[in-house]
């Protein structure tokens, strides 16, 4: 939804002033299609964020090295990625 891409957005930008390499989707693709894209380019971890997690304050961080996945707060993304 809007709101969950605008938040999306910010953390982005937050990520990036933390000189933490981050990307979003910018074609809208579809879930699947996004971590296909990920996965092609190497990424260690993607961060889903909805608007059901936009509710519940977290994102869910998928590891694409060995496909867990968990549910974090969104204020601890970059401590959880560095």
């Amino acid at each position: 939804g809007d709101q969950a891409k605008q938040r999306a957005f910010t953390i982005l930008a937050c990520l990036r002033q933390q000189e933490i390499l981050s990307e979003i989707d910018y074609q809208d693709k579809s879930l699947k299609g996004q971590m296909r894209q990920a996965d092609k380019l190497g990424f260690k971890y993607v961060a889903i964020l909805g608007e059901e997690e936009l509710n519940k304050q977290i994102v869910i961080l998928r590891n694409m090295q060995n496909n867990t996945q968990r549910e974090i707060p969104i204020e601890q993304l970059a401590k959880e990625i560095v």
